[in-house]
């Protein structure tokens, strides 16, 4: 299928599995927990912060801040779901957690990069309607929340035969051994190829498609409105000051908009380097000769890591185009009540001349303090101008 199962013979080439095929991707399957377990530290790593800092300016966070939210949510799902799974499922090399978990787990499995995907698609067609009509600015919010609910909703129509399809079998033999396959499911081939082709055009051709006519017209009218501001800008020599003010504003938001415009296009570009060559394998092994077992699947597994990437080169690119996430994030981690802890190893180390200055400038002398005795000593510095000090 178009995301494939750790067990070879599960893949687009043929649906039986064997115990001897298994236990040999069983042994090969460490260096895919290694990679998968560095993935998730590094998408974990970085969309959690990334998170934390729109969850708390989104009273006050524009549209495409808003988009990029939402993207962030799906990055998550994918790191706290997906990669799990993987991991999960390689290191006890059969299916354990019965039918039901494993048709919701690959109903999520899908629903993840088919709502990036579409997410993606979303921010494209929002930028192109910002560039090309200008005047419907105020229909923007409106419009941005309607696409989210389209998108999100489209992926989760588009996720629900992955529920359908994946089911667990056990092995006609050896009835211990189950795997969540899709296996005895479509009555001929023609009907899995079908299906496989639309799930294709769903997380890759039809974003795909989007991607190219939004960024194509955009530079062409990129490319007509620079032409104008040439001649603008040489005709205002001989206008006035307030001309000149307003040509300035135009300017500046002109910067910003291409700043969004750069951060969308990378986004768009990391999506399809880190999809396509999944897509082509998949696409080669659905239409090429007869897959041999244990090269195609290894090509198509670790092709299927390298998109995977795509989660965790998000947060990267959303790090370099937010001016405030640094300050956010510190301020996110900081606490009404900070504390201050203070090891003393004896009574001799604390200097009667040592003067403590509160957050207002206020300085006090720490004469009276005394050690505990386990010797450490406790302070509470409250953002108020009350100072309290405890001993411990």
């Amino acid at each position: 299928m178009l995301f494939p199962t750790i067990v070879p013979t599960t893949t687009n080439c043929t649906s039986n599995f064997t115990i001897d095929s298994s236990c040999t991707d069983l042994v090969e399957s460490k260096t895919e927990v290694i990679v998968y377990s560095l993935l998730f530290f590094l998408a974990s790593s970085g969309n959690i912060p990334v998170f934390i800092s729109l969850f708390r300016g989104r009273r006050r966070a524009s549209n495409i801040n808003e988009m990029i939210f939402h993207l962030t949510i799906v990055d998550l799902i994918v790191t706290f779901v997906l990669i799990p799974l993987e991991i999960s499922w390689r290191i006890a090399g059969k299916w354990i957690a019965g039918d039901t978990l494993c048709r919701i787990m690959f109903f999520f499995r899908a629903f993840g990069p088919y709502s990036s995907s579409m997410i993606l698609a979303c921010i494209s067609i929002n930028q192109f309607i910002a560039i090309a009509y200008p005047v419907k600015v105020n229909e923007t919010e409106k419009r941005v929340r309607w696409m989210l609910r389209y998108a999100w909703a489209g992926s989760f129509v588009c996720s629900i035969p992955q529920s359908i399809i994946f089911h667990m079998e056990s092995h006609p033999i050896y009835e211990d051994f189950k795997q969540c396959v899709s296996s005895n499911f479509f009555a001929a081939e023609y009907q899995k190829m079908l299906y496989e082709i639309l799930c294709i055009l769903v997380l890759y051709g039809g974003p795909l498609i989007v991607f190219l006519y939004c960024y194509c017209r955009i530079m062409w009218i990129v490319c007509q409105q620079s032409n104008l501001t040439e001649n603008t800008s040489c005709d205002s020599c001989s206008q006035t000051n307030r001309f000149n003010i307003r040509l300035s504003n135009t300017r500046q938001i002109e910067k910003k908009r291409s700043r969004t415009l750069k951060m969308n296009c990378i986004l768009v570009f990391s999506f399809v380097c880190c999809w396509s060559p999944y897509v082509i394998t998949d696409l080669w092994c659905l239409f090429g000769s007869k897959c041999t077992k244990s090269r195609d699947v290894r090509i198509q597994s670790f092709m299927f890591m390298f998109a995977v990437f795509n989660f965790c080169v998000s947060p990267v690119v959303y790090s370099f185009y937010f001016l405030d996430f640094k300050d956010t994030l510190i301020n996110s981690l900081h606490w009404p009540l900070k504390i201050k802890y203070i090891f003393c190893k004896s009574s001799t180390q604390l200097d009667s001349r040592r003067m403590f200055r509160d957050p207002l400038g206020v300085e006090t002398r720490l004469d009276n303090i005394l050690p505990s005795p386990d010797g450490i000593c406790l302070e509470l510095q409250q953002a108020s101008p009350k100072r309290q000090r405890v001993n411990v």
